[in-house]
């Protein structure tokens, strides 16, 4: 093994993007991810309702995203190198149980973007799904086509394509979209997977030959945890789309006999400002990070970037694209063409966040469970080998303890120091940390 630094770099001001707690399943939100309009509104959407105020953000965040894309300008994005990340996210609302209240936490939102028509016109499509087959969501956002005339020999236009390329699903039913990726066949993951990347999908398919290029699709779906761990024995589905997804493991917040609506004066406040940043936000291009903002990225991208084992690394390892999305957004709802330190603190909140719930829902799933023991022991406290194996039972031979341990220091996600005390040396193991006050 080669060891790794010595004395692990530990912060206070870390907590700054970490949620209140990664090992409780009642994970709650850093309140940096509620900054501005986005947590005024989630406020008020919750103040006299069961709905969990993360799921109605992120519900928010990317429906936002999806209407403040302007199809005519592909507008706004941030670069990072040669890759333009637009405002657009994939969602999924994980409940512990069918009373986690996900749906009513869609329904303020629905209302929120249901502007008058006197106040915002929108051409932006939604669906209520469901996720069923890769054709369906390209032919919402499908480009024309045109065929040659075998008479005139000219090409001939026979399906105008969609007039607005943006479409918002919300599907409350995530686990039919699991059951259908099972089918032999189907395309969905892979056009999923190309609609989050660059806009695009073109199935190979030797019938009905439609295709969708600089398509904005925006996805929130729902799931109980318990449809998803049925689903879990499925690595390979899960691996095939899910680390586009922001996965966010939520709860009933409150109990409310006899909830309430948003009253309409207040809501009508918030669809004007609302259409004020979108307006804005529309006719934005190129957003870029502002010198602090550049040094807050410099300071924890390798937090962002440090790999993952199991499962779990599987499902985030899109950390850095994910913030860089969640960071436009949020500057975009500031009205800003510049993105700057508050709005990536507030996407870095939801990434740590969402993160949290993904290890709370996949750790100790798939080839690696092993990684996932040892590394939940570790969080804890630091151990040596002995004691490792002593939580473990007793009853896991050393040597896959050892080749656990150095896959885990070979990612840099466990860090190991040698001690002298006179006798025998002893190593000891302990979580990598990241400073990111530097």
């Amino acid at each position: 093994m080669s060891s790794q630094s010595n004395e692990p770099a530990v912060s206070a001001q870390e907590d700054i993007w970490q949620p209140n707690s990664q090992k409780s399943v009642s994970l709650e939100l850093n309140p940096d991810a509620y900054y501005g309009l986005a947590g005024q509104f989630v406020e008020e959407a919750v103040r006299e309702s069961e709905a969990s105020p993360a799921a109605v953000l992120l519900t928010f965040l990317a429906r936002f995203g999806c209407e403040v894309f302007n199809p005519k300008t592909l507008c706004p994005y941030y670069e990072i190198g040669d890759t333009k990340h637009y405002p657009r996210l994939f969602v999924a609302i994980c409940g512990q149980t069918a009373k986690a209240r996900k749906g009513t936490s869609a329904k303020p939102v629905e209302r929120l973007f249901d502007f008058p028509d006197t106040l915002f016109t929108s051409s932006i499509q939604v669906s209520p799904g469901p996720l069923s087959s890769g054709e369906g969501l390209i032919y919402a956002v499908r480009d024309k086509r045109k065929e040659l005339d075998p008479v005139s020999g000219e090409m001939k236009v026979i399906d105008n394509g969609a007039m607005d390329k943006r479409l918002f699903v919300l599907d409350e039913e995530l686990a039919g979209a699991l059951t259908v990726t099972k089918k032999e066949g189907n395309t969905l993951s892979s056009v999923l997977r190309g609609f989050w990347d660059n806009g695009s999908a073109r199935p190979m398919t030797k019938t009905n030959r439609i295709s969708s290029t600089s398509a904005h699709v925006c996805i929130v779906a729902h799931i109980t945890k318990g449809e998803l761990e049925t689903h879990l024995q499925n690595v390979e589905l899960l691996n095939g789309f899910a680390n586009r997804f922001l996965w966010a493991l939520v709860h009933r917040s409150k109990l409310v006999s006899i909830p309430k609506a948003i009253p309409i004066d207040i809501l009508e406040k918030f669809q004007t400002m609302l259409a004020d940043r979108l307006r804005f936000g529309q006719q934005c291009q190129n957003l870029m990070f502002a010198d602090e903002t550049k040094e807050l990225w410099n300071t924890i991208y390798p937090w962002l970037s440090r790999d993952k084992v199991g499962m779990v690394g599987a499902v985030t390892d899109r950390a850095e694209p994910q913030t860089a999305r969640l960071a436009l957004i949020y500057a975009l709802l500031d009205k800003k063409k510049m993105i700057e330190p508050v709005h990536l603190k507030s996407a870095l909140a939801v990434w740590a966040y969402c993160e949290a719930s993904a290890k709370a829902l996949f750790s100790g799933r798939g080839i690696y469970q092993l990684d996932d023991k040892i590394l939940s022991f570790l969080e804890s406290e630091s151990l040596t080998l002995t004691q490792i194996n002593s939580k473990l039972g007793r009853n896991i031979k050393s040597q896959e303890i050892k080749s656990a341990l150095q896959r885990l220091i070979d990612a840099n996600i466990v860090q190991f120091k040698i001690e002298n005390s006179g006798g025998r040396p002893t190593t000891i193991f302990s979580v990598t940390k990241f400073n990111l006050t530097k």
